[in-house]
């Protein structure tokens, strides 16, 4: 088992003899253990000379020190931005002094995310990754997405506040997914876990009880687009991100689709048409008919929060739907088929004479389809 540390600043430093250790309570923390077990350890690059990646120390390596480089300006935005001018202050109630930019969000999640690239990059079977801090709440989950087999840790070293404080960030519950891509975190004291599940519970809708969050991964991410006066609304229900011309400017120009489903209010359908050629061959545009350009906004994001599908059926009689994505464990997928397939049933028409269910098939996008024997289907729904 190797270690592969992963935090903002790294643990050495440039001195006139070369490369030494930096000065400080991780790097004496973390260094001696990733000498004896080895490894590697991920941070950004600080200095222009330092190579992509050092084995350290120069004359007997016992781990390697993989830099990020950051241009000037992503510095600014991620780390004096985003984390030290909106997560510091917000994580100690200093909540007068937190300033809100846009680049500083839109550079945070880019620059986490090539952090976990070079993690992924540094990764082999059976590592530890260990993430350390707010600078990179987001990078576990693009670890996990890569390598869903990893173990992966991270640890908080300053106080997690209150929800009612942490859910005033926009993407409160954006950074809370990116945390939960971790097998493991933790904080200092009881208080800062009390207030994480809290966080978890409340603005994810995740079950959590003394030391644990139960998180699945099947939730689906609600997209609301509105005006002022029903935002609050869909925030209240539970929507993951809501607003308007940022997040059409987001998915027109940055191709931004982290979420699976799309509520609209009619009055800015006019803004949204231009969508179109994005959401519309994935399934996503607002549609009057499946009830997801609506003024209820709340009801809306309340179904689809709570696991609502739509079928279609073409000209021949056949209904389409998705069940699941490939990330999805086999017994999910079983549950959610036969969740459907009883609905089908259930809304059969009085009407209906003869043979209801004629046939069943199951396929991944693109992929060959597989019959499935009706009566088998029938008789395990009973």
């Amino acid at each position: 088992m190797r270690l592969i540390v992963t935090s903002n600043r790294g643990p050495i430093r440039k001195s006139e003899d070369g490369w030494e250790a930096s000065i400080g309570g991780m790097s004496t923390a973390l260094m001696p253990v990733l000498k004896d077990v080895g490894g590697v350890w991920v941070a950004m690059q600080d200095h222009d000379d330092m190579p992509i990646q050092l084995p350290y120390p120069e004359d007997n390596p016992q781990f390697t020190v993989h830099s990020v480089p950051l241009s000037q300006e992503e510095e600014d935005n991620y780390y004096y931005g985003m984390s030290n001018t909106v997560l510091w202050p917000v994580s100690h109630y200093m909540i007068q002094h937190f300033e809100l930019k846009k680049a500083y969000i839109n550079t945070y999640r880019s620059v986490n995310e090539r952090f976990a690239e070079a993690v992924v990059e540094e990764y082999q079977e059976d590592d530890v990754v260990w993430i350390q801090d707010y600078h990179l709440m987001i990078a576990p989950k693009h670890v996990r997405e890569a390598r869903p087999d990893a173990t992966i840790g991270h640890f908080w070293h300053i106080p997690w506040p209150a929800m009612e404080v942490f859910r005033i960030l926009p993407w409160s519950r954006e950074l809370l997914r990116g945390m939960l891509g971790s097998d493991l975190i933790g904080f200092h004291v009881r208080e800062y876990v009390d207030n994480f599940l809290e966080s978890c519970r409340v603005l994810l809708g995740a079950e959590v009880d003394e030391n644990a969050v139960y998180w699945e991964g099947r939730e689906v991410r609600v997209l609301v687009l509105a005006n002022e006066s029903k935002q609050d609304e869909a925030e209240d229900a539970g929507a993951d991100y809501v607003g308007l011309d940022d997040y059409i400017e987001r998915i027109e120009n940055d191709n931004w689709l982290d979420f699976e489903a799309v509520v609209a209010t009619p009055d800015v359908m006019s803004k949204i048409g231009r969508l179109g050629r994005i959401l519309g061959p994935r399934g996503l545009m607002p549609n009057p008919k499946s009830g997801t350009v609506t003024m209820d906004v709340a009801e809306t994001v309340e179904e689809l929060k709570s696991g609502k599908i739509e079928f279609r059926v073409d000209k021949f009689g056949n209904l389409h739907t998705p069940v699941g994505k490939a990330s999805f464990e086999p017994e999910e997928l079983s549950e959610n088929a036969k969740a459907f397939l009883s609905e089908v049933l259930r809304l059969r028409p009085a009407a209906s004479k003869g043979l209801y269910l004629r046939s069943v098939t199951l396929s991944a996008t693109m992929g060959p389809a597989i019959p499935i024997d009706p009566s088998a289907v029938r008789t395990g729904l009973r």
